[in-house]
């Protein structure tokens, strides 16, 4: 299971600061792209292992993968 322990501090919307300014906004596809990196950093690119982390299969993992140039 991917916690957000797992995704790099600005993996995310965020907490806005305290001077009011508003939170990072990242599309779903930015997300997405961020949450796999992160799957695959933690299993040390053992992309089986990412995708089943992801709840994902290998080959949809391979697609976005090239979707997103990653």
């Amino acid at each position: 299971v991917l916690t957000a322990a797992d995704l790099p501090r600005d993996a995310g919307p965020g907490v806005p600061a305290a001077t009011g300014s508003p939170a990072e906004v990242v599309t779903v596809a930015e997300a997405e792209k961020r949450a796999i990196l992160a799957a695959l950093a933690h299993t040390k690119g053992r992309k089986g292992e990412a995708a089943a982390l992801l709840g994902i299969s290998w080959p949809t993992l391979n697609r976005k993968l090239r979707d997103y140039g990653a």
